[in-house]
């Protein structure tokens, strides 16, 4: 529905649908199918021209390039109950803007440190749509906020070192 509502105003925009489990693509084929869409799957080695509308990366390994090739990444398994969501950090680490749902249960305090223009938080179609809007143009925009989001990111890292730290400090304390 987002996709939809997007296009109307962007004519030309490539929506790339990565699913977890690429089985996946085919059903997600049939109901893009349905809705009268022009899909391509890469499992079939099929390449999107600029008469598709749904590109499905219905393979394994390559999320990152995708969110390297894609400017904004809605992050799922979080709009639908229960969801749970799925982990922002390498969609943010390699330099998409974050949408995702009400439903990150799975990781809640992740997305709140990401919080803000960056990482945004939607509930609808329109909500999507909407916020795509706002990264669509201008595009410095969706630059800035991106830079932003790794600078979060970034601060959420380390947590090896930490541990490694903290552990030097426990072995000396016990004279081990």
């Amino acid at each position: 529905d987002a996709y939809q509502r997007i296009k109307q105003r962007y004519p030309h925009v490539l929506c790339v649908i990565v699913p977890r489990h690429p089985e996946r693509g085919r059903h997600i084929l049939k109901t893009m199918l349905a809705r009268g869409l022009n899909v391509k799957l890469r499992s079939k080695a099929e390449l999107p021209c600029p008469e598709t509308d749904i590109f499905i990366a219905d393979t394994m390994g390559e999320l990152g390039l995708f969110y390297r090739a894609c400017p904004i990444a809605f992050i799922g398994n979080s709009l639908v109950s229960p969801g749970g969501g799925h982990n922002p950090i390498e969609a943010a680490q390699l330099g998409a803007t974050v949408l995702y749902g009400p439903h990150i249960k799975n990781f809640t305090l992740i997305y709140s440190a990401l919080e803000g223009d960056g990482c945004l938080g939607v509930n609808t179609a329109k909500d999507i749509s909407d916020a795509l809007d706002r990264f669509f143009a201008p595009k410095e925009y969706c630059h800035s906020t991106v830079e932003v989001l790794q600078k979060k990111v970034g601060n959420l890292g380390g947590a090896a070192e930490k541990t490694m730290n903290e552990l030097e400090i426990y072995i000396k304390r016990q004279n081990i």
